[in-house]
Parts: C-alpha cells; sequence; structure tokens
C-alpha cells in the first residue's frame, strides 16, 4: 500500500507467559483506501469476457468478486496496520510461532476496522545478583590409579584378536585337547533365533522388525529375516563381558564351545532399555560360529611407539597422559563452577519462557529421536506404546529439562549483553587457528567446514561465552571446595 494506515487505537498487553495481545483499530477512510487499492489490482489483473484485460470497471469486479474482494481487502488491511503498529511496539514478535490473526471478515467500508494479534515475545530478563558470589572449587588431582587405568585402556584397544586356542593345561585321558570355551573377555560370533517364549515355534508365523538396538551394537554385517520359526539375526560381533549387545546375554554365553547351540529363557522388564523387547518374555536360540581371545601388548615403550610417533618411550606416554588428565580434570571442574553460577543467577532472576519456544523445542528433540530411530515416526510412536507410554508422556518427561536449557540459553545471553561481551572477526580467526591446531589441519579449511556447516555463529557465540564466564569468575569469590578422586569428577559423583 502506497500511504500509510491510520490507526485510531492501539492496545498492548502482555500475558505473564510472554504472550502479546495487540488490538488495532483502523479508521474508515483507510479501510475504504485498502479496499479500492484491492479493487483497482484485481481490475488490472481480471479477465472477464466483454473487456478488455486491465478496463474491467470497478463495479463489474465488485459484482463479479464481491466476497473475494473483502476477504483480500481484509488481509492486505490486517498486514499493513500491524506491520506498521510493530515498529513501535518494544515487545517484537519470536520467529518461532507466526501470530495469529482475530479478525471479521465481514468489512464495512463506512466505520472503522477493529482485529487484534496474537504473538509470543523473547521474555524479559530481569536479572538477580551475579557478581562476588561465593562458589565452591573442588580439589582434583589425578594419581597413579588413573594413570594406570588409562594406560590398560590403551593396552585394551592395541589387543590383537586370536582364533582362541585349546586349553593349555593336559587332560589326562584326553586326545586330542579339550575344544576351548567362551569366557568372559572372549570376542564371538553368533547367530541368533528370536521367537516369543508364550507361543509355540510352529505359531510364530512372523516375527518382529530387526532390533535397532542390535544394529547399533553390531560390529559386523548381520542378516535378517524369517525363517519360519522365529527372527533370525546372524554374525552378530560382540565381546563377553561388555553388555554390547541387546539381549543381555553375556553370562549366558559363557561356557559354549564352536559349534553349540544353546536356547536361553530371557524375560524383559516393562521398562528395559530396549523398546523393542520390553515387557517380552523370549526364548533365544545362541549359535556359537567363531570364537577368539584377546591377546594384550605389553604396557612398554612398544606400546608407547604403537600408539604414536610422538613418543619414544613409555615415560613420554605417561607424561602425556598425566597432562590430558589434568587438562580434563581442570575443564571439568571449571564447568561444574560455572553451573553453579549460573543455577544461582538463574534462581535468583525473574525469566519467563514463552509456550512457543518451548513447544518448537521439543519438536526438535522428538525429531531428533524419530532420526536416530530410523526416521520412521509411526514406528517410533508404536514403540514407545508397545513400552506403554505416549509423545505426549515423553514430551512432559523432557520439558523440564528442556525449560531449564532454554532458560539458562537467555540468562547467558542476557548476562553477555550487560556485560558488554563482544566478539570480532579477528576473535573468532584467532579461535579457529587454536582449533586447527588442536586438529592438525590448517585454519583456512577449518573456517570452511564450519561455514558449510553452518556453525560459524555457534562458534563465535561459544568464543563469547568462554570470555563471560571469564569475567564472571574472576568477579566471584572461589573457595578451595571438598577433595575429589578424578574418576569420581568424570563419573558426576560430586
Amino acid at each position: 500500500m502506497s500511504k500509510p494506515v491510520t490507526i485510531t487505537n492501539q492496545e498492548v498487553n502482555v500475558s505473564d507467559d510472554n504472550e502479546v495481545t495487540v488490538t488495532l483499530t483502523v479508521a474508515k477512510e483507510s479501510v475504504a483506501q485498502t479496499y479500492r487499492a484491492v479493487l483497482a489490482d484485481l481490475g488490472r489483473n481480471a479477465q472477464i469476457k466483454g473487456f478488455r484485460r486491465g478496463k474491467v470497471p470497478p463495479d463489474v469486479i465488485e459484482r463479479k468478486f464481491g466476497d473475494s474482494v473483502r476477504s483480500e481487502a481484509v488481509q492486505a488491511l490486517v498486514q499493513a496496520s500491524f506491520e506498521q503498529a510493530v515498529e513501535g511496539i518494544e515487545q517484537k514478535p519470536m520467529q518461532l510461532a507466526a501470530p495469529h490473526v482475530h479478525a471479521d471478515d465481514e468489512l464495512d467500508l463506512d466505520a472503522d476496522y477493529t482485529f487484534s494479534v496474537h504473538y509470543d515475545t523473547f521474555p524479559e530478563v530481569t536479572l538477580g545478583t551475579y557478581r562476588g558470589l561465593a562458589l565452591d572449587e573442588l580439589q582434583v588431582a589425578p594419581g597413579e590409579e588413573d594413570l594406570g587405568r588409562e594406560l590398560k585402556a590403551l593396552q585394551e584397544q592395541n589387543a590383537i584378536v586370536v582364533d582362541k586356542a585349546p586349553a593349555a593345561v593336559k587332560v589326562e585321558g584326553a586326545d586330542p585337547p579339550p575344544a576351548p570355551v567362551a569366557e568372559t573377555g572372549d570376542v564371538i560370533t553368533v547367530d541368533f533365533v528370536e521367537r516369543d517364549a508364550a507361543e509355540p515355534q510352529a505359531a510364530k508365523a512372523s516375527a518382529a522388525e530387526g532390533s535397532a538396538a542390535l544394529t547399533a551394537h553390531a560390529a559386523a554385517q548381520r542378516a535378517a529375516g524369517d525363517d519360519g520359526e522365529g527372527t533370525t539375526r546372524r554374525d552378530f560381533i560382540f565381546e563377553i563381558g561388555t553388555g554390547y549387545n541387546a539381549y543381555g546375554i553375556d553370562d549366558d554365553v559363557v561356557g559354549m564351545n564352536m559349534g553349540e547351540s544353546r536356547t536361553i529363557t530371557k524375560e524383559f522388564a516393562a521398562d528395559y532399555q530396549y523398546p523393542e523387547l520390553a515387557g517380552r518374555k523370549i526364548d533365544l536360540t545362541v549359535s556359537l560360529k567363531a570364537l577368539k581371545s584377546k591377546q594384550l601388548p605389553e604396557i612398554d615403550d612398544e606400546l608407547a611407539q604403537d600408539i604414536s610417533d610422538r613418543f619414544e618411550s613409555l615415560d613420554d606416554l605417561k607424561a602425556d597422559i598425566e597432562t590430558r588428565l589434568t587438562e580434563n580434570a581442570s575443564r571439568l571442574v571449571r564447568e561444574r563452577v560455572i553451573s553453579e553460577l549460573l543455577d544461582r543467577v538463574l534462581e535468583a532472576s525473574t525469566l519467563a519462557l514463552p509456550r512457543s519456544m518451548v513447544e518448537a523445542e521439543l519438536a526438535g528433540e522428538w525429531r531428533e529421536l524419530v532420526a536416530r530411530a530410523g526416521g520412521d515416526e509411526a514406528r517410533t510412536v508404536q514403540a514407545l506404546e508397545s513400552n506403554g507410554r505416549t509423545r505426549e508422556q515423553l514430551f512432559d518427561e523432557w520439558r523440564p529439562g528442556v525449560e531449564r536449557r532454554l532458560k539458562l540459553m537467555l540468562l547467558v545471553d542476557k548476562l553477555a549483553d550487560e556485560e558488554k561481551i563482544e566478539v570480532s572477526d579477528e576473535d573468532l580467526d584467532a579461535e579457529l587457528e587454536k582449533r586447527a591446531k588442536e586438529r592438525n589441519t590448517d585454519a583456512a579449511s577449518l573456517k570452511q567446514q564450519y561455514e558449510q556447516a553452518n556453525m560459524l555463529r555457534m562458534l563465535r557465540t561459544d568464543v563469547r561465552n568462554e570470555r563471560l564466564y571469564d569475567q564472571l569468575l574472576e568477579a566471584s569469590e572461589l573457595k578451595k571446595g571438598k577433595k575429589l578422586s578424578y574418576l569420581d569428577l568424570v563419573q558426576g559423583n560430586y
């Protein structure tokens, strides 16, 4: 529209949960002006028999398209007047949810026109005290036990897997030596045949689809299908004792011989971690196809050299581990202090989340869950229902965590504004240089990766937040907290 709309009355109300209601009254002159503009636009483009295009008289357009003209005029009037009014309103609409309009389709060209628009706005954050807070700093110093645990993990990672040999101890009268049996720590390859224990084998016409959980744990390809006797899964590999199998059969397969088949009855709780097995009782026939043992290397200079060219000796490797553990402990202690600080500030601040912000975040969580389950929403819902749960119940479980995360995000944004934390392009380039060095790549390539993934803005926010936390911690009173082992720190056992 070429001319501004004349608004004769404007009311703005903001609810406790940051929903804004804007009620506008538009002068009858602007109503008529908008109607004529819509009418003229239709006349320029309408094709009506007996008239040349663009030459259709307004009264003909009005008779033929009266309802459409009024409907379009209402839309044009609402859009133009709201866009004009919102420029002067402090509480701007969020982009997460479109404004909802309450407007009458009936348009009286001789009267003012009143309508209302409802939308969510970003909440106003009123900060509580955030400087000078007394905070406890955990005292953690990695020790020999932690170093040994890391070396043991590296030893496991560098183990080789070989066919398990027969027992080394000779048994009198046994020729050949007794065949090896499966033990904790062995790596085995098995086939599964799964059937419901409540049904006879012949009655099992079809079986449940392959478990997504097994796919996640499988270390080799498996074929899945129905052989008429149950669902078959082939060539599944796992290490006994790790629990890396959905059925939880580590203890059940101990003592099996090569080529042996064993039927195991398993009953799963209603809240079992894998929905496709939750609440079921099954008969699982396991056939042992391959049995291998792990050979661990010695923890010595040779192992250190195998791990990295940077290490010439075991002492070099130990020094690197000690440095890494110390740096990780410092990072985790810092994160805990920051978390305590933010929680205390949040508790003392005033912040009400808009409903649309929470719902948008919950919808995002749901999309991620569906994607992890293979992208089939109907199947995801079905898996929940088989476990006695609904999508709505899941949202209720997620809601407290989502609300806390959103509140902390808004709180940090407000604190950064209050502390005037800014990140320049030079600061961003310096962070990219630092990360590139850590990843043994060049900064230009890394920046290109961030750009392609649309993550530069997130990186800028990370840099801003770290600067903010440094500033807040400097303004806090850090006290020595309790001593804690490195393992308890990593596991969150505070």
